[in-house]
């Protein structure tokens, strides 16, 4: 795990920045007061993702941490992918619908995510699993690793909207 802000996170705040991501999400389209939405949603950065594109890798990530962390939380002995602890090991997602039905998709997956992190006691969020190739990883450490990507991928998204 990277040493980084996200590492100090605890449960309450990691909760609160996962939940928090739809939120920024949605104003990152509205980088300037005449700005349309629609047209943000449009626009492309050099790697040829746009930032619908962007929300859609965010929301695909929030799901693979939320199964490795239910893994976590509701397996013995529990194991999870080498991507769920390595952003670079993940895939990126394209978009499939609209701006709406992209922030609504992020929206629904980081509730449930938020959802099933609230029900964790403090016992459970010391849980350990063991990353596939090596290593292991605490529930925790999980949480702040969803927190880390949805961050990284909004900073993408507010970047690309300052061209606009």
């Amino acid at each position: 795990m990277p040493s980084d802000r996200f590492s100090k996170l605890k449960p309450p705040a990691i909760i609160s920045t996962i939940a928090s991501l739809p939120r920024r999400f949605g104003e990152a389209f509205v980088p300037a007061p005449t700005a349309d939405p629609d047209e943000v949603a449009a626009l492309v950065g050099d790697d040829g993702r746009t930032m619908l594109d962007i929300v859609a890798t965010a929301t695909a990530e929030v799901k693979l941490l939320h199964e490795a962390i239910s893994r976590v939380a509701d397996t013995d002995n529990p194991e999870v992918s080498a991507s769920a602890v390595d952003a670079a090991q993940r895939p990126v997602s394209s978009a499939s619908g609209s701006r709406t039905a992209e922030l609504a998709a992020l929206e629904a997956a980081t509730d449930s995510l938020t959802t099933t992190l609230n029900g964790y006691s403090g016992t459970e969020w010391g849980r350990n699993a063991q990353v596939a190739g090596g290593g292991s990883i605490s529930l925790e450490e999980l949480g702040q690793e969803a927190a880390r990507a949805g961050i990284a991928q909004l900073a993408k998204a507010e970047a690309l909207a300052k061209t606009f």
